[in-house]
Formats: C-alpha cells, sequence, structure tokens
C-alpha cells in the first residue's frame, strides 16, 4: 500500500510513504491538533475500505473529545453507481459526552 511513487500538485514524483505519513500525521489518534478521525475512531486504521483505488483514502470527518463515535461509513454506491466523483460521501452518527471534559 505505500510502496511505489506518486505525483504532487507540481507533476514531481515522490515517494508513496511520504504521503501515507503526510495522511497519517493528520488522522493517527488525536495527534496535535486534538480532534479524532470519527471513522477511524470507530472502525480503526486496517479496515479496507480505506481505499477507493491505488492508494486513495476517503475524505473524513474530525471530531473533537466531546463526541462518542457511535458510527460510521460511506455511501459508497452513490460514487459507484452515480459516478459524480471519485470521493465517497460520509455519515457519522455521534453522541455528545456528558462526562466532566476538562
Amino acid at each position: 500500500m505505500h510502496t511505489g511513487r506518486w505525483r504532487d500538485q507540481f507533476g514531481d514524483e515522490r515517494p508513496r510513504i511520504e504521503w501515507a505519513n503526510a495522511v497519517l500525521s493528520v488522522i493517527d489518534g488525536e495527534s496535535q491538533h486534538g480532534l479524532r478521525d470519527a471513522y477511524r475512531d470507530r472502525h480503526g486504521f486496517q479496515t479496507p475500505t480505506l481505499v477507493t483505488w491505488g492508494t486513495r483514502c476517503f475524505d473524513h470527518t474530525f471530531v473533537s473529545r466531546h463526541f462518542e463515535v457511535l458510527d460510521s461509513g460511506y455511501y459508497h454506491e452513490w460514487r459507484e453507481d452515480l459516478k459524480l466523483s471519485d470521493h465517497s460521501p460520509m455519515w457519522v452518527r455521534l453522541g455528545l459526552r456528558t462526562d466532566r471534559l476538562d
């Protein structure tokens, strides 16, 4: 998944591991910005639905510590059947945490 090369916005070829590390620096746990990727929080990082084609990741919904992720998923059918985009729309069901958050 993280082997090979990709072209950046300037047309330069880069090692795919750079792209993977950049994505993970944002979505891995709560990182420095304090937000979690809702889908990965619920389903983990090893879920096979992370990839459309190649190593493209789907879009993300970020949540703060104030929310519990009850469930999350993608509407793949909209992307596959309607062919409007290479992105699958997301849905997330959240619960407001009521315990004391400092």
